[in-house]
């Protein structure tokens, strides 16, 4: 008779205890998994181009992105993804100066992420930058598949500048 109550007490004890790590528990796998937000970035000025990129989270303005590129002239880069959540997003684009009437104005292009945010993209020029943080789902997705579309054509086009036969002669 006492093992069954000495069973019991376990039992009734352990239940106790994990009751309220259950709660917990059951958020975290009924909770939504969130993928991070692509950036794409596009230099469509005649010069080349360096960028930074950087996100700053809203309330602390602890930096959460940081990225450099060097970009030429058609050049697409597609960097690493930006977290969803409530940041302060800048672009800044460092000027040039070639001598020839090169852009030389550093350029600086602010924005939000939030959680709603689908895809980021950048497109730099010789005089400005478009930004464009993109939170339609529909919204994105047009955009990728131009980008792709757009990326092919390029491609085909350097494919058959480069298989084109020249005369030297």
């Amino acid at each position: 008779m006492k093992r069954r109550r000495l069973l019991q007490t376990v039992g009734a004890v352990g239940i106790t205890a994990t009751a309220g790590c259950l709660d917990g528990v059951r958020e975290h796998f009924l909770g939504e998994v969130r993928t991070n937000a692509p950036v794409e970035v596009f230099n469509a000025g005649g010069y080349p181009f360096d960028v930074t990129i950087e996100a700053r989270e809203a309330g602390t303005g602890r930096e959460t992105y940081d990225v450099n590129i060097n970009l030429i002239p058609d050049e697409r880069a597609i960097p690493q993804n930006i977290a969803r959540n409530e940041q302060q997003f800048s672009v800044t684009r460092y000027g040039v100066d070639r001598g020839s009437g090169g852009a030389t104005e550093d350029l600086v292009e602010t924005g939000v992420i939030t959680e709603d945010t689908q895809l980021v993209l950048i497109h730099l020029h010789d005089a400005e930058i478009d930004l464009q943080i993109i939170e339609s789902e529909r919204e994105a997705e047009t955009e990728r598949e131009e980008l792709e579309e757009e990326a092919n054509v390029t491609t085909e086009d350097a494919e058959e500048n480069e298989s084109s036969p020249t005369d030297d002669t």
